[in-house]
């Protein structure tokens, strides 16, 4: 009896969405020629210095740390009719000095540490007839950890560790899944302005479309300076409002009203669409260590090569439900080999599966609950197996 309860509770929200904005179903939407760009600058820097002396002696210590970090994070998302693709780039460089000094022995030991790393992953569809397309995945991470150490009267210490992680898809699919964030939040403007009674007349499919495609354009806008790049959002918002008549510019709680609801309503991705690829995946990751002082200069290499099978479906229910299912299967043989010239060969196996259910009244706040599993399985000697299963809920 409770879970028919809970059935009618949903279809009476379903209903109730359906008679939103013009019943706009913004699973319909499709914006071509889309290019999205975001870049972010994090610094950091710290400074300690601590000096210690025990009274009545001459005994004292001091201590001396200087740390700093920087690092750039760049993606570009393209959607176009023959081209879907994101691609995410991560630099950044993190040192530290160190130095302790003891004053009844005169001795002075010091650290210095050199940390460089980048990070690159893309994947990209190319479509062709019928949302047939190649897809192609690629992801690298290089990194490099240095230290030196210098401690007196024994002989100086250096150790390196170099590390490289390289992988790599290439499969054919059929299918398509779309972005249809900017409907949303077009929705939900002129929700917000339908329920403050600021909304002169009611905007029909086009105006809906045109507005949406308008948002995409101000959110692809970009600029050095972002009070700049404020400014010309709010611009072209607010005046394709008021060239279509659906504010009264005289009213000025209706600027208010409108970059609050773009302001803190544009955060949560939301996709409509199916698409099913197979391929060949392989992988290599490389890790070598060298170093002075009596460090040993190990190395071992891993490489990795099968088929995968990907399954995604996000479905766009209404302006308020969200369904979002994905299925991966992995199935493929690696081989490690190290400097003592050893070979160890296994075959392995990854199924994985998550679904999502969102509840979306705006997106300002919203409710998601999410079940995830995870299964391993690799074939050699010791028949190594490992699972997960999640269940998580998030209240926004």
């Amino acid at each position: 009896m409770k879970q028919f309860y809970f059935f009618i509770l949903q279809i009476t929200f379903c209903i109730t969405t359906i008679a939103q904005v013009d019943n706009y179903d913004i699973s319909k939407y499709a914006r071509q020629d889309l290019i999205r760009k975001t870049a972010d600058f994090t610094t950091q820097a710290s400074l300690s210095n601590t000096n210690n002396t025990i009274y009545n002696t001459s005994q004292a210590t001091s201590r001396f740390r200087f740390s700093a970090r920087g690092n750039v994070d760049q993606t570009k998302f393209v959607n176009s009719l023959n081209t879907q693709s994101f691609s995410a780039l991560s630099y950044g460089l993190s040192t530290s000095f160190a130095s302790y000094a003891d004053t009844p022995t005169n001795s002075v030991n010091s650290d210095f540490e050199l940390d460089p790393r980048l990070r690159y992953s893309i994947a990209k569809k190319n479509f062709k007839e019928d949302q047939k397309f190649l897809e192609t995945n690629f992801d690298i991470d290089l990194s490099y950890a240095s230290t030196h150490s210098n401690i007196q009267n024994t002989e100086n210490t250096h150790f390196g560790r170099l590390s490289s992680f390289n992988d790599l898809q290439v499969g054919i699919g059929k299918g398509r899944q779309e972005l249809v964030l900017d409907a949303w939040n077009a929705c939900t403007i002129f929700e917000f302005l339908k329920d403050k009674s600021l909304l002169l007349r009611k905007p029909d499919h086009e105006t809906i479309t045109a507005f949406a495609n308008t948002l995409a354009e101000a959110k692809n806008a970009r600029f050095t300076d972002p009070r700049h790049e404020s400014i010309n959002e709010y611009e072209l918002i607010v005046n394709f409002l008021i060239e279509q008549k659906l504010i009264d510019p005289s009213d000025y709680r209706v600027f208010a009203i409108v970059n609050d609801a773009y302001r803190f309503e544009r955060f949560i991705q939301r996709l409509h669409g199916t698409s099913v690829s197979v391929g060949v995946t392989s992988f290599i990751d490389i890790d070598k260590t060298s170093g002075s002082g009596g460090f040993s200069n190990p190395w071992f290499t891993t490489t990795s090569a099968g088929l995968y099978f990907n399954y995604d479906s996000d479905k766009a229910i209404s302006q308020d439900f969200q369904q979002n299912f994905g299925f991966y299967v992995d199935l493929g043989t690696r081989w490690v080999l190290n400097d003592l010239d050893s070979q160890d060969q296994a075959w392995s196996s990854v199924v994985q599966a998550q679904y999502s259910y969102g509840y979306y009244p705006s997106q300002r706040t919203n409710l998601e609950l999410g079940l995830t599993a995870f299964y391993r399985h690799i074939f050699d000697t010791n028949d190594f197996s490992n699972g997960q299963l999640r269940l998580t809920a998030d209240y926004n």
